[in-house]
This record gives structure tokens, C-alpha cells and sequence, in this order.
């Protein structure tokens, strides 16, 4: 058993959290849309409650993702 911090967590993570946000740019451009163009991110399923998932694509969409739905 070990105890693994955040930041160990996110370290982790963040290669898949890069590829999915390049995936996200990568449909957005071929959908010929901005960002700002989107209305409203919700996110569903577990990587949802990850931290480092909603800052990333609040940072790419500017604004809070939806995560209330259960």
C-alpha cells in the first residue's frame, strides 16, 4: 500500500489529459469552430472529479465545465 499526493496523481495523469486536450483542439478545428463557439462543457464519467481535468478544459474553453450530471 502507498499513499499517492495529488501532484504525484496529476504527474501520472497528464500525459492522457494532454492527448485528449490535443483531441479536443483536433475537433473543434476540423468542426471549423472556436472554443468560444461552444456554448456549455459538461463532462461525465469518473475523470470528471479529476481536478486536473477541469482546469484543463476551462482553460481551453475559457470558462467552468458542467459537472454536475449524474
Amino acid at each position: 500500500r502507498r499513499t499517492v499526493t495529488r501532484a504525484e496523481f496529476e504527474a501520472l495523469v497528464a500525459p492522457l489529459v494532454d492527448r485528449t486536450m490535443a483531441k479536443c483542439r483536433i475537433a473543434l478545428r476540423d468542426a471549423e469552430l472556436r472554443p468560444a463557439d461552444v456554448a456549455e462543457v459538461v463532462l461525465v464519467g469518473g475523470a470528471s472529479r479529476i481536478p486536473l481535468v477541469r482546469r484543463r478544459v476551462a482553460e481551453l474553453f475559457g470558462r467552468t465545465p458542467h459537472t454536475d450530471l449524474n
